[in-house]
């Protein structure tokens, strides 16, 4: 398989938007210094430069809807933070959040199978499929749970499963992509002419 290193980059950009702002806020006095949108925009366009996997090249689009949806948020979470009639709109918005976290990161784990299966290569896949599973039940299961029972022992509770769930993914992520930079695995088309 022939190295493609220039390519790699944006693999590794995909992770970093994840880890640097759609999984983790850092805060400081309400004012959020690493927005999800940021995160899933570099996800996008890590997605987009890697043409050679046909899930990513299919389902690219995923990763700019949640970037344009929590930038909408973003943007509109500044101006309503000081009303007091946010609940079920914050609601909504955190469950349509959830759910388009879930989609792009399963694509990215679909997209690591379809890779591992087309070039031969144990990128273990598998592992980074059961920790997407572990990550978005209990994100899912917490966040719903958080708004109907209204327990500071249940919120921690969430958090800490979910740190890490999230924490798991990332690992399971990272080794992919160091097998993906060792083995020098193109993800990029072949040519016609091969």
């Amino acid at each position: 398989v022939e190295v493609e290193r220039e390519k790699v980059p944006f693999m590794w950009m995909i992770f970093w938007g994840l880890l640097l702002f759609v999984f983790f806020d850092f805060r400081i006095n309400g004012i959020v210094f690493t927005p999800d949108f940021v995160g899933f925009f570099l996800v996008w366009l890590g997605i987009i430069r890697c043409r050679g996997i046909q899930t990513f090249a299919r389902y690219h689009w995923t990763a700019l809807v949640a970037c344009v949806f929590s930038g909408g948020g973003y943007v509109f979470t500044g101006f309503t933070e000081y009303t007091s009639y946010l609940g079920e709109l914050e609601l909504s918005f955190t469950l349509v959040r959830t759910v388009l976290q879930a989609v792009v990161t399963y694509v990215i784990v679909k997209g690591m199978v379809e890779l591992e299966t087309n070039t031969g290569q144990n990128l273990k896949s598998r592992g980074l499929f059961y920790a997407w599973l572990l990550m978005e039940v209990v994100s899912a299961c917490g966040t719903v749970l958080t708004y109907l029972l209204d327990s500071l022992l249940v919120s921690i509770i969430t958090i800490i499963v979910s740190v890490i769930g999230v924490v798991w993914y990332l690992v399971k992520f990272y080794q992919c992509l160091k097998m993906i930079s060792r083995d020098g695995i193109s993800v990029q088309p072949r040519s016609s002419k091969e």
